[in-house]
Parts: C-alpha cells; structure tokens; sequence
C-alpha cells in the first residue's frame, strides 16, 4: 500500500511501474503496480510541486522538484546518476527519449532544454509571447520532437539539436481564443506519422507529420476536449471533455 497524502506522478509506459510522492513525509517510491513491490524510494522536500517520468525500460527515474535539482536515479542500483543544478524555473514536461535522455521545456520563456545522463544541451529558442512552446511530444523513436504553440501552429523539430524540421498548423487569433488555450491535449501515433490534438476548438484535428497537413478531423462533440489516448497504441481513440 501507498504512504499516508500519496499521489501517483508517474506511470511508466506499459503501465506497469508507477512513481508516487507523498506530500506529507515527502517519501517518493517506484513500485510494481500488480504485486506493489517497491523497486526504489528515497525522500525529497514535504508538500511540494513534484514531476517525475521513467524511463521506458523502467531502469531509471527523473524527478524534479519545484525550485529545486532534478534528480535521475537508477531503480536498480537505487543510487543517485546525477543531480542537475541548472533547470529554469517551470521547466515541463519531462520526457524520457528511448536512449534514456531527457528532454524539458520552460513554457515561460520558450527555451528548450535536452538533458540527458552524461551532458546538458541548452537551446535557447526566444520568440514571442505568441509563439511560446505549449505542449511537447515524442515521435516513439525519439527522433522528432512535437511542439504546439499558444497561437495553435506546430513545429517538428530534430530531439538531438533542437533544430526547426518543419512548421504547420492554422494560426489562431488572440481574440478567437479569448484567454483560452489553443490546445489542451496531444498525443502521436504509434507509427510516428500523424499528431492527434483537441483544444479550444469542439473538434479533434489530425495532422501529417510528413505533410505538415490536417489530414483528418472529428466534430460532434459540444463540450471542448480536454485529453486524448490511445487504446494499447491502436488506432482506437478515448477522449474526455469539460463536462
């Protein structure tokens, strides 16, 4: 069982590890979920902002506290890999790319920030308050990373050096979103060919990443979506909206 105030903060991506934190003794603990056996914990600040992810072959979890280090442990030897002292304030989401690196986003200042085990990349990415990343993704072989922007456009850029590949999307004015985000959700298919998103819009949109096109969309719905999944990476999608 959990500690006492335990809320998950990571799943990993088969769904079989979680990560969880415990505000009230500030206890973080990587547990199989089916037989919760604890594969690694340690403590951290009480009653604070936690982001955590693990890593896709479940050897390695990165945790961050708010105004604090990131910290990368390895599950198996349950030992500190590196703490990182240089992480911006508001730095999200983390992403664990397939070769076990880490990729951050400061959505205030629209940096981009690729950190991995061995060495840190900052690229520096100042644009306007129009064009400040919103939402980020991985294409599954971690070689593209997906951005979304305030102003509901993309941009598809190379994971390694943060370099522009390609940009596309319908441009979304200040006052057709009157203070609403462009989008609230974006996921990529498993075959790393199209973007699936839903926002301020009652429609879900697809989009080709080798095309830069909308190629689908799916309306119906009078509430705005708020999340996407895919079924176990079918084609099969599960959506929620604000009612």
């Amino acid at each position: 069982s959990l500690p006492s105030h335990a809320t998950l903060v990571a799943l990993a991506d088969d769904g079989s590890t979680i990560c969880s934190y415990s505000r009230y003794g500030g206890l973080v603990q990587v547990l199989v979920l089916e037989s919760e056996n604890i594969l690694d914990e340690f403590k951290v600040g009480v009653d604070n902002e936690l982001l955590s992810v693990i890593s896709q072959d479940k050897t390695k979890v990165a945790v961050w506290e708010t105004n604090s280090d990131l910290r990368i442990r390895d599950i198996q030897t349950k030992t500190d890999l590196k703490a990182h002292q240089t992480l911006p304030k508001r730095s999200q989401p983390i992403i664990f790319t397939p070769d076990n690196g880490i990729l951050f986003t400061r959505t205030e200042e629209g940096t981009l920030q690729i950190v991995s085990i061995d060495e840190e990349i900052n690229i520096e990415r100042p644009e306007n308050d129009a064009k400040q990343p919103q939402l980020i993704a991985l294409t599954p072989d971690g070689s593209q990373l997906i951005h979304s922007y305030h102003d509901g456009t993309f941009a598809v850029l190379d994971s390694s050096n943060g370099e522009t590949l390609m940009s596309f999307g319908n441009r979304v004015g200040v006052e057709q979103l009157q203070g609403r985000l462009a989008f609230h959700s974006l996921i990529i298919t498993p075959d790393g060919s199209k973007v699936i998103v839903a926002g301020y819009r009652p429609s879900i949109e697809v989009w080709s990443l080798i095309e830069g096109t909308l190629v689908n969309h799916f309306s119906g719905e009078e509430a705005h979506c708020t999340s996407l999944a895919l079924i176990n990476q079918t084609q099969r999608l599960v959506t929620s909206t604000v009612d």
